[in-house]
């Protein structure tokens, strides 16, 4: 497993995500001191959801209410 640095524009919390999500780009990570969610920055953008977890039917992200 690849890991990635992540930290909150917000608040400035740094946490770690899994490189294939940070990779992804499109989904929004949500941060675990305020709650605030927020596209990784500097994503490559070059995995689908579908690639990064290894899927062979079509994924649907529903965003944090």
């Amino acid at each position: 497993m690849h890991i990635q640095n992540a930290v909150c524009p917000s608040c400035g919390t740094s946490f770690i995500v899994d490189q294939k999500l940070w990779d992804v780009g499109t989904v929004k990570l949500w941060c675990v001191g305020c709650g605030k969610q927020f596209l990784p920055p500097g994503s490559a953008k070059s995995l689908s959801v579908e690639q990064a977890i290894n899927a062979a039917v079509p994924i649907k992200i529903w965003e944090r209410g």
